[in-house]
């Protein structure tokens, strides 16, 4: 009886379609804040792929204690980028841009926690994005908003600042 009862349940389990199939996230996160949203939906089914910029790319791949000894192998950037794919975009470069470009006209939702102006200056702001895919979502996380004192002076911001805040 219990093994009949435990059989149904992981077919019935595996039968359910994820509730975020067929949602395309477009990752441009660093750090701890930002990767954990993506990070989030990733689990829920949604196909992330986490745009890193070169030569670093995210600098929780060298955060320690183990990123020191085993360089691109932290812990903690595995914890937080679950099930999600990787892209290497220069995206200062217009060849970058461009192939960013291509991805959100396929894509659902952009998100970022970049400095305010950061994503416009590289040419993949909300405006910009808007044009190529009418029905995208941008979600920016970045610590002290778009407008504002703080935001005025170009702060960069962290996870424990922006909580703190």
């Amino acid at each position: 009886m219990v093994q009949e009862t435990w059989k149904n349940y992981r077919e019935m389990k595996h039968s359910k379609p994820p509730p975020l199939k067929g949602i395309r996230v477009l990752e441009v996160c660093t750090l701890l804040l930002g990767p954990a949203g993506p990070g989030f939906l990733s689990s829920m089914g949604a196909e992330v792929i986490k745009c890193e910029i070169p030569p670093m790319g995210d600098t929780v791949r060298e955060m320690v204690p183990f990123g020191y000894f085993f360089k691109e192998q932290s812990p903690a950037l595995v914890h937080i980028n679950p099930n999600k794919y990787w892209l290497g975009l220069d995206l200062h470069k217009p060849e970058a841009q461009k192939l960013f470009h291509e991805l959100v006209a396929k894509s659902d939702i952009v998100e970022d926690n970049l400095r305010p102006g950061t994503m416009e200056k590289w040419n993949i702001g909300y405006r910009q994005l808007k044009e190529i895919n009418p029905g995208i979502i941008c979600i920016s996380k970045n610590g002290f908003g778009q407008w504002g004192q703080y935001a005025e002076q170009n702060r960069p911001s962290n996870d424990g600042a922006s909580q703190a805040f």
